[in-house]
Formats: structure tokens, sequence, C-alpha cells
């Protein structure tokens, strides 16, 4: 984690120092402490709402499911995971704001690119009360 403001997180690469990486990510609390699912854009990492209502991490033209949350940390799976069997999988950290890509390796090409760009941020309360400040 980069920075923990009262209503938002600033996330940074985990290997920000090490190999100079500058992806950054913002996320968003509502006041009861549950997570809000909209699209953020930070040089191309987004998490947005899927169509089950879960959130889905969006990177590189390919999708993230979450799979399991132990204590601060969240592991999120390749959305084709499951149908390909990719092996490709990244793991974030509440507590440090790291952003860990465990397997980068695809066994499929990033298909949806298309899809992601033309996703537009969600507009609701959580959004333009976090904005008023």
């Amino acid at each position: 984690m980069d920075r923990k403001l009262k209503n938002s997180v600033n996330w940074r690469c985990a290997r920000y120092r090490s190999a100079k990486c500058k992806v950054r990510a913002t996320t968003h609390v509502l006041k009861n402490g549950q997570e809000v699912y909209q699209i953020i854009r930070k040089r191309g990492i987004m998490i947005v709402k899927g169509t089950k209502g879960k959130p889905k991490l969006l990177m590189g033209g390919y999708e993230y499911y979450r799979n399991n949350s132990r204590g601060s940390k969240t592991y999120w799976l390749c959305a084709r995971n499951r149908y390909l069997r990719c092996a490709a999988r990244i793991i974030t950290c509440s507590s440090t704001g790291e952003l860990v890509i465990k397997n980068q390796q695809h066994n499929h090409d990033a298909t949806h690119q298309e899809k992601i760009d033309k996703k537009k941020p969600e507009e609701g309360p959580e959004q333009e009360s976090s904005s008023s400040k």
C-alpha cells in the first residue's frame, strides 16, 4: 500500500523499488467498511463489478476473479483458470498495498481487451460522497 486515506487506498506495485515499476491503482471503501466495486483506472489496472456482483480485477487485457481472502491478502486467479487451466495469478495485500504478480504466464491470448476498453466508470452515491471532499 502506498498510502491509505480516509475513504480510499492508493496501491503501488510490489516491485516499485527493485524493478522501478510505476504501476498504481486506487480502491475506495464505503463508510460501513465494505468494498466499492467500481471501475478504477490506473495504468491499465481496473477493478470492476462482475456480472454476479463480485469484484473482478482487469489488467493487461486479462480478467482475474477473487479466489480467496486471508487476513489482508486477496488472491486472484485468471478468469480462464477453470476452462483452460491458466495458472496466472495475482496477490493484493491491503495492509501493505502490494500488488504481486505471482504468475504472469497465461496459456491464452488477452482476448478481453475490447470488452475492457468499452467499460465506463459506474456512477453511484459512493463516488459522489467521496468526490465532494
